[in-house]
């Protein structure tokens, strides 16, 4: 439950597992997000020793990433430094999620590629 509650959500109830919830179920004061973590991305495969990461929200340069692996329950955390744009293959600094499919390479080393299979989810701290 303590990584569930780590997205970004307005809080979780039991709905209406035990009849009608009632209006305790639901919070009408705060309407923020109350998680701690971002969703950033997905893997989308791999290619020369790097992960294709299809982008979902802005990576830049020396930002902490976490990968959820269905390999392992801890997650997965490398600081990204340099990362290549998929269709030019240049060295970028920073991609935000602009277009459908858009995506990075990361280089990263055998081991971790092998705990990183498509559709492994990367997150990032909301700072």
């Amino acid at each position: 439950m303590r990584e569930i509650e780590t997205l970004q959500s307005r809080g979780y109830t039991v709905g209406f597992l035990d009849g009608n919830a009632g209006p305790e179920a639901q919070n009408y004061t705060v309407s923020a997000s109350n998680g701690t973590w971002r969703y950033a991305g997905l893997v989308r495969g791999q290619k020369d020793g790097r992960i294709i990461m299809e982008v979902k929200h802005k990576i830049v340069r020396g930002m902490e990433l976490e990968f959820l692996s269905p390999y392992q329950f801890d997650p997965i955390q490398i600081t990204v430094e340099d990362f290549y744009d998929e269709k030019t293959g240049g060295l970028i600094d920073a991609m935000s999620s602009g277009h459908l499919g858009q995506a990075i390479l990361i280089e990263l080393s055998e081991s971790l590629l092998a705990k990183l299979p498509p559709l492994s989810v990367v997150r990032t701290k909301i700072a």
